[in-house]
């Protein structure tokens, strides 16, 4: 070895010359021509769209939607119950008639070939709930809508104590963060801050991926929640049954990796056999996202719940398969 090093010294010498001379190069490459962004830096974490003036505004039964008129039990009404979660409410969408529920609903009453009929849709979307909560909205809207069909829109984090908005992470991402941004080579090379960003944002994607994924596929500690939820899905399966209505759940995917290998499919799996052992109608609105740019449909950097043109995309996807299900 010694030999082979003396031998081959200036050529030892020059490759590692070169190597540096490469390497300085392309940070004064970078120092010219690439602007470093911060890396899931959330900023004002405040919930702005608490703020907005959503329409229509909650009604005495806490949905975003109008008082119940009479005018709704006619006959000629056909009356469709939607529940669901933040996503379902439309968190972020200030008017009530860009929401997928909302969207289905007009095309339905613009497209009908029975004039006689008038569909209504009402979107029992709550905040920050799961089927546990919907159970009772059920009980709710049951006396007081008297739907004809119901859908129950579950999001994949409503089986998980996962939330939607990053804002929730932040001790994780700072974590994570902490690993390469003590770094010297982040803190004052451009090449040390891309590797770092680049690094940090795999090990993010990692943990979300596997967190939600360990909610439903893990050991059964980590599936206690999505066990639960099961219980509560049943249970307004078999309300519907009781009182004459078909139920449908409806399945809302995460808009996270929608371009190239989405992560959850195995998660979607999951939950359509538990749907399949109790002859549940299952259906995902996955298809219609994928290939879609995914924060491009999120009502801000930080947060993914899907904005105006997420809610179109689920409006087409889901509208065929309601206008199956109730003869259209």
């Amino acid at each position: 070895m010694k030999q082979f090093l003396q031998k081959n010294r200036v050529n030892i010498l020059l490759l590692i010359g070169s190597f540096c001379i490469s390497i300085f190069a392309i940070e004064i490459g970078m120092r010219l021509f690439y602007t470093p962004e911060p890396v899931l830096e959330l900023g004002n974490i405040i919930p702005w769209y608490e703020k907005l003036n959503y329409t229509p505004r909650k009604n005495q039964y806490g949905f975003r939607e109008e008082e119940v008129s009479d005018t709704i039990f006619q006959k000629k009404f056909i009356r469709i119950l939607i529940l669901g979660d933040s996503f379902t409410f439309g968190v972020g969408v200030e008017k009530g008639e860009d929401r997928f529920t909302d969207i289905i609903e007009s095309r339905l009453n613009s497209e009908k070939k029975n004039s006689n009929l008038i569909y209504h849709i009402y979107n029992a979307g709550v905040l920050g709930t799961k089927p546990e909560d919907w159970s009772g909205y059920l009980d709710q809207a049951m006396l007081m809508y008297k739907p004809h069909y119901v859908f129950a829109v579950f999001f994949l984090r409503d089986g998980t104590d996962l939330c939607t908005s990053f804002r929730f992470l932040i001790p994780v991402i700072n974590s994570i963060k902490a690993k390469y941004t003590d770094n010297l080579l982040y803190k004052y090379t451009y090449i040390g801050r891309y590797i770092g960003d680049v690094l940090i944002r795999h090990d993010f994607t990692v943990y979300y991926i596997g967190q939600l994924r360990n909610a439903y596929l893990g050991s059964k500690v980590q599936k206690k929640t999505w066990a639960k939820q099961q219980h509560f899905l049943f249970r307004m399966q078999q309300v519907c049954k009781k009182n004459g209505v078909e139920f449908h759940l409806i399945l809302f995917p995460v808009l996270y990796d929608l371009e190239s290998n989405y992560p959850f499919y195995e998660v979607e799996d999951e939950i359509t056999r538990f749907a399949n052992r109790i002859d549940m109608p299952v259906f995902s609105l996955t298809p219609g996202f994928i290939g879609q740019s995914s924060h491009t449909l999120w009502i801000s950097p930080n947060d993914q719940h899907p904005n105006e043109k997420g809610h179109r995309i689920a409006a087409d996807t889901l509208y065929p398969y309601i206008k199956q299900v109730i003869g259209y």
